[in-house]
C-alpha cells in the first residue's frame, strides 16, 4: 500500500538512497528515487528546499534513463520533473504517454497522465485514467484522493466524497486526504461536517490551511479572520494557494490574485488545481484570471486549443 505522509517521502529517500549505493546501476531504485524527491518536493517544502528536492530528482531520473533507457517508470519520473520543476506540460505528457507505450496500463503512468490532464482542465479523462490504475493497484490512498479532487471540479460531490474517505480508510495519518474531504464540505456549504473533517488531522500545514478553509463558514467572520491570519502567519511561504483558495471562499477577488501571484512566485504547485478549483474558478471571467492561466501555461477557459490533447 502506497503511504504519503512526509515522514513516509522522506523514508522513501533514504531507502531508495540505500538501495543506489548498494547498486548504483539499479535503474528501478534511481527511478523510485526520483519520484520519491519529487513527491516530497510538491506536497511539503518551503520553496528553497523543494529547488534542492528538485534538482536530485532530476538527477535521479537521469541515471535511471541512463542505466535503462527504455524503463517506464524512468520515463515517468523524467515527466514528473519536467511538470513539478520546469512546467513543461506537454514535455511531462509525452514522457507519461511514452511510458505507456513500453508498459501498456502501467497504473503509475495513468496516474501521472492524469494529473497533466486534469490541470489542463480534462477532467472526464482524468478521471477515467485514475479509476484504470486502481483497478490495478487499488490500496493507493493518494489517487483516491486526487480522484476526489477531479470530481469535485465535475460537482459529482457523493462520488467525491466516497473517494475522499477510501483514502482515509487507507491512511488514516495523511492529512492531505481529510483536506480534500474538507474542500469537497465547503463546496457543499456544510461548516459542521467541514470543520469535522478536520479534526483528525495531524498539527501542521495541512490542518492549518483546512481549518481555516472551514472556518470561512461558521458565520462568525472574527474567528474567520483570525484563522486567515494564522494560517499567513505560519505558513505563507508554502500555503499561498490554499490562501487564495480561501480569500476565493470569502469572495474577496483581489486578495485571491494577490495571493495567487504569491502562489506563482513561490512556485506553490497548487495552481495545478486552477481549472478545476471549485473556489477560484468562480473568477474564471476575471482578466487577471486569464492571465494566470497565460502565465503558467494553462488553457485559458472558453479558448480554443490548438492542440486539445495536453
Amino acid at each position: 500500500m502506497a503511504r504519503d505522509t512526509e515522514a513516509d517521502y522522506r523514508a522513501a529517500v533514504k531507502y531508495c538512497t540505500l538501495a543506489t549505493q548498494i547498486d548504483s546501476n539499479y535503474a528501478l531504485a534511481w527511478a523510485k528515487l526520483s519520484l520519491s524527491f519529487t513527491d516530497l518536493a510538491i506536497e511539503y517544502l518551503d520553496p528553497a528546499a523543494a529547488k534542492v528536492a528538485s534538482d536530485e530528482g532530476r538527477r535521479s531520473a537521469d541515471k535511471a534513463l541512463e542505466i535503462s533507457p527504455e524503463l517506464a517508470l524512468g520515463h515517468i519520473a523524467r515527466g514528473a520533473v519536467l511538470r513539478e520543476a520546469d512546467l513543461n506540460w506537454r514535455g511531462a505528457d509525452a514522457e507519461m504517454r511514452y511510458a505507456l507505450t513500453v508498459s501498456p496500463n502501467d497504473p503509475e503512468a495513468q496516474f501521472r497522465l492524469s494529473m497533466g490532464l486534469a490541470a489542463f482542465g480534462q477532467l472526464e479523462p482524468a478521471i477515467k485514467l485514475v479509476r484504470q490504475a486502481l483497478t490495478t493497484d487499488p490500496l493507493d490512498s493518494d489517487w483516491y484522493s486526487h480522484v476526489a479532487l477531479y470530481l469535485t471540479g465535475v460537482d459529482r460531490l457523493d462520488e467525491a466524497e466516497a473517494a475522499a474517505h477510501r483514502a482515509i480508510e487507507l491512511e488514516p495519518g495523511a492529512s492531505e486526504h481529510r483536506q480534500v474531504l474538507t474542500i469537497i464540505e465547503v463546496k457543499r456549504g456544510n461548516a459542521q461536517a467541514a470543520l469535522d473533517a478536520t479534526k483528525d488531522m495531524a498539527p501542521g500545514l495541512w490542518k492549518n490551511a483546512a481549518t481555516a478553509l472551514a472556518a470561512q463558514l461558521n458565520g462568525d467572520r472574527n474567528a474567520a479572520d483570525a484563522a486567515v491570519k494564522q494560517l499567513i502567519k505560519a505558513d505563507a511561504s508554502t500555503s499561498a494557494y490554499q490562501i487564495a483558495q480561501i480569500y476565493a471562499v470569502r469572495g474577496d477577488t483581489d486578495k485571491t490574485f494577490e495571493w495567487l501571484d504569491r502562489a506563482w512566485s513561490n512556485r506553490d504547485l497548487g495552481f495545478f488545481y486552477l481549472l478545476y478549483d471549485p473556489f477560484i474558478r468562480r473568477y474564471k471571467d476575471d482578466p487577471r484570471f486569464v492571465v494566470f492561466c497565460r502565465k503558467a501555461g494553462l488553457p485559458v477557459p472558453g479558448e480554443p486549443e490548438k492542440d486539445a490533447s495536453i
